[in-house]
This record gives C-alpha cells, structure tokens and sequence, in this order.
C-alpha cells in the first residue's frame, strides 16, 4: 500500500496527527480533562495539546482509551529522538562542569609544586627538579603530605 492509501484507511485524527508531526516531534501531549453537568463529573476527555506559533492548539480525542493509547505510543516514537538529544545535552553540560571542576584542581595541585599546565602539557620540570636537588625532598611528596583533599 502507498502512504496515502495508509493515510485514507486511518481515523480522522490521527491523519491530522501525521499532518502535524513536524511540530509533535518536539514537543506535544495529551491532556484529559473533566466537565461537571449537573452536579455529576463526566469525563475524561483526551486531547492532544500542542504550540503552533506561539498560540496553544489541540486535537480531540475523545474519550477511547484505546485511540489514546495508540496516539501516546506514536507520540513517543516520535519524539523519542529529541528526548535523546536533550539528554546528551545536558550529559555533556554536566560532564564538562565536572571536567572544569577537576581541571581547577589539578592547577592547584601542580601550582602547589611549582609546576604548570599547558594545553595538556605539563611544564616547570627544570625548576621542579632543582627545588627536589636543593632540599633533598620530592615536592610531590610533600604534597601527598598536605592533600587538599581525598580522591
């Protein structure tokens, strides 16, 4: 079967839904609300809620959960690649505060033995080297002595 084949075999809603995805891919959900009549509480109603150009838009479902169900499962595969993106966003956002923060420690504790780094070069090892002549002792031993903290 060809696409529009597919498409015309479909309900009503979920070809608006499959009209819509390039916005649904990013962001859309569904939403059941509930109306009183006369003092008695109906519902749910489903609706799949979704922004177009900044104003809040939606498309009733109705009250099946089966057509509900059907609609979250699409909902989710196909918003699932930028759920992943995010993620990673946010994974390599917290890797490289953490790399920062290790980093800035290392600084310290090679600036604390005379020693610098550079890229990822580490430099000063002359000077290093006549501060161990000169008093007998390795810097780094001293060092290990006075860590700022345990690792």
């Amino acid at each position: 079967m060809k696409m529009s084949e597919k498409a015309a075999c479909l309900p009503p809603v979920l070809r608006k839904i499959i009209a819509n995805q390039s916005l649904l891919k990013r962001k859309g959900t569904i939403v059941a609300t509930w109306r009183t009549y006369k003092g008695r509480r109906l519902g749910p109603y489903y609706r799949l809620v979704y922004y177009q150009r900044g104003r809040q838009r939606s498309i009733y479902l109705g009250r099946s959960a089966e057509l509900v169900m059907e609609v979250q499962d699409y909902l989710a595969e196909l918003q699932q690649p930028a759920k992943t993106d995010r993620a990673l966003r946010r994974m390599k956002k917290e890797f490289k505060t953490a790399m920062h923060e290790h980093k800035k420690r290392f600084h310290a504790e090679l600036a604390a033995v005379g020693l610098k780094l550079r890229g990822y070069t580490v430099h000063g090892w002359r000077c290093w080297d006549r501060l161990q002549s000169r008093s007998g002792v390795s810097p780094l031993q001293v060092q290990r002595n006075n860590a700022p903290y345990e690792s």
